[in-house]
């Protein structure tokens, strides 16, 4: 989507934001068991995070490039707090396919290896469940931050040009959903 004048960044901005929210709830909200079948809901998410840090770095290189953002007050701290959101979504995909290393999938063993019994593959699972529901958490985490970042740059954007409207404290909208200070579930069963 091409990037426009300053209130319509803002805008674009916001609705990228909205898109980085919904997916940690997403994240919060699955419910998982360690093994291969967890792989088939976490692959999704690593293309969507991509896909938000792709689309977090075009809205960056259009605003780098753009003089009537960039000459305005507090340009640069904006394209700042832009690239922290796309630092956010692909730590977000980092978590999010360390989670997939770290499950314990089912399959047959190398010639010459024993297949795991029942017994270890429990125990498998046992000891990655709070890994990976640590990663979960942290991928969730990064997208809450590059979520507010995009947040604040478009709260600040629409009135760049009048400085008198921000304060140090800065305006600061509202974007946690209920779901966003959940634990993300997922345990053995």
């Amino acid at each position: 989507m091409p990037i426009s004048p300053l209130p319509e960044s803002g805008r674009q901005l916001l609705t990228v934001a909205r898109a980085f929210t919904a997916l940690q709830d997403d994240i919060r909200a699955l419910d998982w068991t360690p093994g291969t079948e967890a792989a088939e809901m976490f692959i999704p998410l690593v293309a969507r995070t991509h896909e938000l840090t792709t689309t977090t770095l075009t809205h960056l290189t259009t605003l780098t490039k753009d003089t009537g953002f960039t000459s305005a007050p507090g340009g640069s701290a904006r394209l700042s707090t832009i690239a922290a959101a796309a630092a956010s979504a692909s730590s977000a995909t980092a978590a999010l396919t360390s989670a997939l290393m770290e499950l314990p999938y089912d399959g047959a063993p190398f010639p010459g290896y024993p297949a795991p019994t029942e017994e270890q593959r429990n125990t498998q699972r046992a000891a990655a469940q709070p890994v990976i529901a640590e990663l979960l958490a942290d991928a969730a985490h990064r997208l809450d931050v590059g979520a507010t970042c995009l947040h604040y740059t478009a709260a600040t954007t629409g009135r760049s040009r009048d400085t008198a409207t921000l304060t140090t404290s800065g305006p600061w909208p509202g974007h946690a959903t209920s779901a966003s200070s959940a634990p993300v579930r997922g345990s053995p069963r």
